[in-house]
């Protein structure tokens, strides 16, 4: 993390804050969530090839524009 703030919630842990030069490492397909708190600047690193994939809260996969549609709703709604 460069700069901002960010919690990381994952499936088998607490949450935790990310901020200036802190940083997470997750295993490959890893159900995790992402956000930041603050305007955030960050560098993402992989071994490998980069993919995404979205998920509902029974953790069934979904596309991607249901997932992007559903956070604007929740961003419309505050």
């Amino acid at each position: 993390m460069v700069s901002g703030t960010a919690r990381l919630e994952t499936r088998d842990a607490k949450p935790f804050v990310l901020t200036a030069a802190g940083y997470a490492k997750l295993p490959p397909r890893h159900l995790h969530q992402f956000r930041c708190v603050s305007e955030c600047l960050m560098y993402v690193h992989a071994d490998g090839p980069l993919d995404i994939h979205y998920v509902d809260s029974q953790c069934k996969e979904i596309a991607p524009e249901a997932a992007l549609k559903r956070r604007q709703k929740t961003a419309s709604a505050r």
